[in-house]
């Protein structure tokens, strides 16, 4: 039993003088060319293991960081497109706010006229042929030979209503069309610019009276304006009220060009429509007005 328990303790102390057997023979110089030895052929060793341990390290934080930059990515993709859908909300929210008001600012012009509004459900502006169709037909009291405005707009002069600038914009009663077919709940409109549409007018200011007439493709041009009578750029077209077909005072087109030949019995103009019908959403028919050549 003795000879058990002194096993541990003599090999403690076996280690114990060999530690202290290999301090005392490397302070006094002993072992330098043994642990140069040991040095030279582990340092090879530890620089791969160093090489490896920071290629992992940097792998490793590669692989963060892609993984950080692909979450920042999609986080600011989602953020872009949140932004973008906003400002098409706010956008057309604009438009939407605007319609209400030049609709709200027409039927107040308009208080002699009974004015049924009409939402454009239909399209068909092919190079000459020129129609909208409306959600308003014979139930509502709209027929053949109705006339169709809407909101437009056209600059104001200088100084005019108070204002100093002539990009100012007011709303006017702009001319769309007349009613060409209409059945129990839907009506078909020829507009000013078809290549069969011809309207009476004068020109504001001058009194200069000729007619406008469609040319397709969103186009029209002021005919028949004498020679001598003074028409400039930029002056506003309205129905005259000759014919019957329309009431007088609506406006039709802005003058953008006037062609005058020497030897030429009238003058021409190049206009454009007072409404946008590219942006025609919503029109009024006016069932108060009844054109003198319908039933005839």
């Amino acid at each position: 039993m003795t000879i058990v328990r002194t096993r541990p303790l003599l090999a403690l102390l076996c280690l114990m003088m060999v530690c202290l057997g290999s301090i005392v023979l490397h302070e006094l110089g002993y072992l330098a060319a043994t642990e140069r030895f040991v040095v030279q052929f582990i340092a090879p060793l530890q620089q791969g293991v160093s090489s490896v341990v920071r290629a992992a390290q940097s792998l490793h934080l590669g692989l963060a960081d892609m993984q950080r930059l692909r979450r920042e990515n999609e986080e600011l993709r989602a953020e872009v497109e949140r932004l973008r859908s906003l400002a098409i909300g706010l956008k057309e929210a604009q438009d939407e706010n605007r319609l209400l008001r030049d609709e709200l600012g027409f039927s107040q012009m308009n208080p002699a006229y009974d004015l049924l509004p009409a939402q454009v459900i239909g399209r068909d502006t092919d190079n000459y042929i020129q129609t909208i169709s409306i959600d308003k037909g014979t139930r509502d009291g709209v027929r053949e030979g109705k006339v169709v405005v809407a909101a437009g707009r056209v600059s104001l002069p200088v100084g005019q209503a108070g204002q100093q600038q002539s990009q100012d914009l007011m709303v006017v009663q702009g001319l769309v069309g007349r009613v060409i077919e209409a059945g129990p709940n839907y009506a078909r409109v020829l507009l000013i610019t078809d290549a069969s549409s011809a309207t009476n007018v004068f020109v504001q200011g001058t009194q200069a009276e000729g007619l406008i007439e469609g040319l397709g493709r969103g186009k029209m041009e002021l005919r028949y304006v004498r020679q001598g009578e003074q028409i400039m750029p930029g002056e506003v077209a309205l129905t005259s009220g000759l014919g019957g077909m329309f009431p007088r005072g609506l406006a039709v087109g802005i003058l953008t060009s006037v062609e005058t030949k020497d030897q030429a019995t009238f003058q021409t103009a190049s206009t454009v429509p007072i409404v946008d019908f590219s942006r025609l959403n919503i029109v009024f028919v006016i069932r108060s007005f009844d054109p003198i050549w319908v039933g005839r």
